[in-house]
């Protein structure tokens, strides 16, 4: 049997328009055919105990860190290099929630694995990391909440 492409399960790749020169020219969103995906939204955060706290914890939130890993799946067939999903390439990722605002963060693709053909598909899962510079040089915002 054949791998049919299905749904996109809400989830959208964009390259940056200008990570031409690393080979992607796409400008608008591609869905991607995605068997599933796990969001870890975290960052650092600071210590600031003293005695105005009365010896308690005190934390200020530092730097924030996004990492998205995507599983996902192309026919055989179809040329991968049209979605852009490579080490190094800078682009956003948009997750739809339903009936809420979707939810997008800038990222860059920090690693790309490839499973096996099995039944005319191709298995891989990528994993990004929030950027907040695009591939123009440009301070953009790196991630926006549906809530």
């Amino acid at each position: 049997m054949q791998f049919v492409v299905g749904a996109d399960k809400g989830i959208f790749w964009a390259p940056d328009a200008g990570a031409a020169a690393q080979g992607a020219q796409i400008q608008n969103a591609t869905a991607i055919n995605v068997e599933g995906w796990d969001i870890d939204d975290n960052g650092d955060l600071v210590e600031v105990t003293n005695t105005g706290t009365r010896g308690q914890q005190a934390f200020l939130a530092a730097i924030q860190r996004t990492g998205i890993t995507i599983t996902a799946k192309f026919d055989a067939q179809a040329v991968l290099a049209g979605l852009g999903v490579r080490f190094g390439v800078k682009g956003t990722i948009t997750v739809l929630t339903g009936t809420q605002a979707p939810w997008s963060v800038h990222v860059i693709v920090a690693n790309v694995k490839y499973k096996s053909v099995v039944n005319g598909a191709v298995s891989y899962t990528f994993e990004v990391k929030s950027d907040a510079i695009n591939a123009a040089g440009q301070v953009v915002a790196t991630t926006t909440y549906p809530f």
